[in-house]
């Protein structure tokens, strides 16, 4: 048995902290990838992990958000899972304000284990110019992706069944977008103040909606009702 005293203790505990520490970042229920500097929220008693929810405060004043994940920038990868201490934990979803109001974030990849882009979860990412969505994706929520001005084009996946409220909006650049067929839920204007916007379609086989005779907007098909439209958008007979 080797007997250290208490100097010798503490210099080896903090090397093997130190040791730790290289492989993987873990503060609580936390997990930073040090690749990108995304900070991932999980439940030691679960499966699952979340990209870490940021804040939201409103004040009399302005409001103030607060990141999920501060440090991150440049091009993201969302991991499809987290190990940790020999655990794996799915990546299932982007949390709340996870990137709101991050400049420096450039690109992102969600991969097919997210199912949910939480509320503004990429809210005003000025400078964020190419997202991909996986197919597993599910529901973006509400303002997800609006104020980010330099998304030219998004391609919604196969699968997607929910698109809410201000999810695009003010996507000044976005110039068309392809409503999947598994869509069955879209809230109201969705992509508000995308003013470069023309062309808008419908998958065919979609039950809830279409975008007949080439119309340019998504219409309810059961109500015969018109619920977005782009600058070009022309009515149909039918919805006269």
């Amino acid at each position: 048995m080797i007997h250290l005293n208490k100097e010798q203790y503490m210099k080896y505990f903090f090397l093997l902290i130190s040791i730790m520490a290289q492989s993987f970042t873990v503060f609580g229920d936390e997990y930073i990838d040090p690749d990108t500097n995304v900070i991932y929220s999980f439940d030691p008693l679960g499966s699952t992990a979340e990209v870490k929810s940021g804040e939201f405060w409103a004040f009399e004043t302005d409001p103030e958000y607060y990141p999920g994940s501060p440090n991150a920038q440049g091009d993201v990868v969302i991991l499809s899972k987290i190990c940790v201490n020999g655990k794996d934990y799915i990546v299932n979803k982007i949390g709340n304000y996870a990137f709101v109001k991050m400049d420096k974030l450039m690109s992102v990849f969600i991969p097919s284990t997210v199912h949910t882009i939480g509320v503004e979860a990429f809210d005003g990412c000025i400078n964020l110019w190419s997202l991909v969505m996986s197919e597993g994706l599910k529901l973006i929520d509400v303002g997800a992706f609006s104020g980010c001005i330099s998304l030219t084009r998004v391609s919604l996946p196969s699968g997607l069944e929910s698109i809410k409220f201000k999810a695009f909006n003010n996507c000044i650049q976005l110039t068309s977008i392809v409503i999947p067929s598994s869509v069955t839920d879209i809230t109201p204007t969705p992509f508000q103040g995308c003013n470069m916007l023309s062309s808008i379609k419908v998958d065919e086989g979609n039950a809830v909606y279409d975008s007949r005779g080439n119309c340019n907007a998504i219409i309810k098909t059961a109500e015969n009702k018109m619920v977005v439209g782009c600058k070009d958008t022309h009515i149909p007979l039918s919805n006269r």
